[in-house]
């Protein structure tokens, strides 16, 4: 995944302000509504803990359209030009509430603590920085998005561009049509969408549902439900616990470690999955011509049917599903051409089925 670049990270490090062409506004209200328009630049948003707000380019020419009307604050561009090296530079009160529009620059928002941000780029990045808290509102037409630390939710909408994410305290809600997504953590739900890149993130500790149309999902550990979806490309779980959907429609799946009820469908490719606990219902593992690796741990209550398909002459010392079990009953139907060995630990109270057409299934216990 490429790193997001934002001109105006560079320019909040440099800029030299010209204090005589700015405008200032003092007396501002706690939780005021700030709006910023910059039709053609950069913006800048830079906080401190004072109830005033300063508007000046960074160029120090002349100054932007700076209203007031209650408890809103109106800033706008007032130059009809642009260069790469002038931005519009706000800095507001901590507490303030943010609303911001550019339709060609970058966006940069500093560290706030209020009730939230909505931030809209036609095609430059948008970075925020860290320990924002608020709920947080992102979008943009084809460029990168990077945020930090969030102590709050955060909803972001791309057409195109990559999406980096720290740790979010709250919910994250993604949808791009086609950039990599990467989020560190989520204390909350997490619902990603992609219509075709890869998606990678590191916890989930609510709900999460990833879907790509293509690309590959990562996911650390999942706390809680998890739905996961592909198109075509592989799956990967390091740790998952309840209940966990994964469909791929021809990558490989893997699941580290799950305890849990599964439901695991890939179109052709293989699946390796070890089981540590069970679930409420029954599970199933099923791929159309992979390879199954099921490692099951010992003590666990299970009761388990692997189901092959055959188009040869069946043969009972090699009928492709193998494992250190012995088989309580092997059946075999040559009507619909499928191999089926049951094998029980424990009770069996419970039930996970794993299936191939034309691939091995291999159990283990350990």
């Amino acid at each position: 995944m490429r790193i997001l670049s934002v001109n105006a990270i560079v320019i909040i490090l440099s800029l030299t302000v010209i204090a005589q062409s700015s405008k200032k506004l003092s007396n501002i209200p706690v939780g005021a509504s700030v709006k910023v328009t910059n039709g053609v630049g950069d913006v800048i948003i830079k906080s401190w803990n004072k109830q005033e707000i300063e508007a000046v380019y960074s160029n120090g020419e002349s100054t932007p359209e700076v209203k007031q009307s209650g408890n809103t604050i109106t800033i706008t561009n007032s130059r009809d030009y642009y260069s790469d090296d002038d931005a519009m530079v706000v800095t507001v009160p901590m507490n303030a509430n943010l609303d911001i529009a550019t339709q060609g620059g970058g966006i940069s928002i500093a560290t706030m603590n209020n009730g939230y941000i909505n931030a809209a780029g036609m095609g430059g990045d948008i970075f925020i920085s860290n320990q924002t808290t608020g709920m947080i509102k992102l979008s943009t037409a084809g460029g990168g998005i990077n945020v930090f630390s969030i102590n709050g939710s955060l909803s972001i909408r791309s057409s195109g561009g990559d999406i980096s994410v720290g740790n979010i305290e709250k919910n994250l809600d993604i949808v791009t049509s086609g950039g990599e997504v990467y989020a560190g953590s989520v204390n909350g739900s997490a619902k990603i969408t992609s219509s075709g890149g890869d998606i990678a993130v590191g916890f989930v500790k609510g709900n999460a549902a990833i879907t790509t149309g293509g690309g590959s999902i990562s996911l650390g550990k999942a706390g809680s439900t998890s739905q996961l979806k592909t198109g075509g490309g592989e799956i990967a779980v390091t740790e998952s616990w309840n209940t966990l959907s994964a469909s791929s429609g021809g990558g490989d799946i893997y699941l580290g470690q799950h305890s849990g009820s599964l439901d695991i469908t890939s179109g052709s490719g293989d699946i390796n999955v070890t089981l540590i606990g069970t679930g409420k219902g029954n599970s199933t593992v099923k791929t159309g011509y992979g390879d199954i690796y099921l490692s099951v741990k010992s003590g666990l209550s299970l009761e388990l049917q692997a189901v092959k398909n055959h188009s040869w002459e069946y043969d009972e010392d090699d009928f492709g599903i193998s494992s250190f079990l012995k088989a309580e009953k092997v059946t075999v139907d040559k009507k619909t051409k499928t191999v089926t060995a049951t094998y029980k630990l424990g009770t069996g109270e419970n039930k996970i089925k794993v299936m191939t057409g034309y691939g091995e299934i291999t159990i283990l216990t350990k």
